[in-house]
């Protein structure tokens, strides 16, 4: 074969093979054209990207473009910023733009700002200041003063309260007979006849049994050297004599002690006897004789423990009790209150017809010896 028949042979398989791929390039264009138009076909997506959390340390900060500048007041528009150039004012930066080294608003009261002055008294609008502080537009107002009582306001209280307390006592003289009790305190209470001292004063007058020495310790007592009685009394009236301020004690006095002109010798036996009244003279409870106290013979009150001697006598195993005047206060707190009010009032005692008689009383009850 010659040249011109190769050569033809291979224009015309070029250029069927140019058609050829004309023709698949037509295809291909027009198959990608009815997969945009298709409605129902599926749309590339295009790949998801991690959005970035600030910048990478290193990058510029670029400034955003704004055509508004912030506009402050004219005392801080000549402000310098903290850390940027001492020329560029704090307006002529956009909107947005962070400035390194812009200080934080401060919180609380800045420094060097003097703060209010504890106890300082500030005065409100209106109000009057108690400290002495003027309110504004006035005098400090003071609470208004009770107005003086007249005489015949005080006068009309004290008789609503005359009324209120005799109504009391009459209330209670309903269920309790009181006026015995008041005649006993207060009557007979301030006399001191001469009276017969007797086993028991409830009784009718002729039932009246007089208090021998040979009774003593045997009636109506709780120590063998001692008996109770009253003084003075109202015969047959029972409150009037179980009133606290008529309660006395007649002692057998002991061997060696001494009655200092207040005590009553029996003749037949040679024994000497005192009385006392019973009311101590610390709160007026009423004491016990006692013979066989561990300390000696001593009258005790059992409230607070004040002790009395009946006499002057030695005491051994309580030498601080010896030689001290009848009826004085030796322990408890008794003993620690001043003459008169430290001594037992003392029942001046006779006997006659070998039977005792009370004829006065040495001192006020509850008092002491020397009222």
């Amino acid at each position: 074969m010659s040249e011109d028949s190769e050569n033809e042979e291979k224009k015309a398989q070029a250029s069927s093979e140019a058609e050829s791929q004309a023709q698949t390039s037509n295809e291909e264009k027009s198959s990608t054209e009815t997969i945009s138009i298709s409605p129902s076909a599926p749309q590339p997506q295009k790949p998801k990207t991690t959005p970035m959390i600030g910048k990478p340390i290193g990058t510029p900060v670029t400034p955003r473009p704004t055509s508004t500048p912030i506009v402050k007041p004219a005392a801080q528009t000549q402000t310098p910023v903290v850390g940027g150039p001492a020329s560029t004012p704090v307006a002529s930066r956009p909107v947005g733009t962070p400035v390194v080294g812009t200080p934080r608003p401060s919180v609380g009261t800045p420094v060097g700002t003097m703060g209010p002055i504890v106890g300082t008294v500030t005065p409100r609008p209106g109000i009057a200041s108690l400290a002495g502080v003027s309110a504004p537009g006035g005098a400090p107002k003071l609470p208004p003063s009770k107005p003086p009582e007249s005489k015949v306001e005080v006068s009309r209280r004290n008789f609503i309260k005359g009324l209120a307390i005799v109504g009391g006592l009459v209330a209670v003289g309903s269920f309790v007979p009181l006026f015995p009790y008041l005649e006993a305190s207060v009557g007979v209470g301030t006399a001191t006849p001469d009276l017969p001292v007797v086993v028991n004063p409830n009784v009718a007058q002729n039932q009246l049994v007089p208090l021998k020495p040979a009774d003593v310790g045997s009636l109506n007592s709780i120590d063998p050297n001692s008996s109770y009685f009253q003084y003075p009394y109202i015969v047959g009236n029972t409150n009037a004599n179980a009133d606290s301020f008529v309660q006395c004690v007649l002692i057998r006095m002991p061997a060696g002690f001494n009655g200092e002109g207040y005590s009553v010798t029996d003749t037949s036996t040679g024994d000497q006897y005192i009385a006392f009244s019973r009311v101590c003279v610390h709160l007026w409870c009423l004491w016990s004789y006692n013979t066989n106290d561990p300390r000696g013979p001593v009258g005790a009150c059992p409230c607070h423990g004040s002790t009395y001697v009946p006499g002057s006598g030695t005491y051994p195993k309580t030498p601080s009790f010896s030689n001290q005047a009848p009826g004085t206060a030796v322990a408890g707190p008794a003993s620690l209150q001043t003459p008169p009010n430290n001594m037992l009032p003392i029942i001046q005692l006779t006997i006659v017809d070998g039977s005792f008689h009370a004829t006065g009383r040495v001192g006020v009850v509850g008092c002491g010896q020397k009222c």
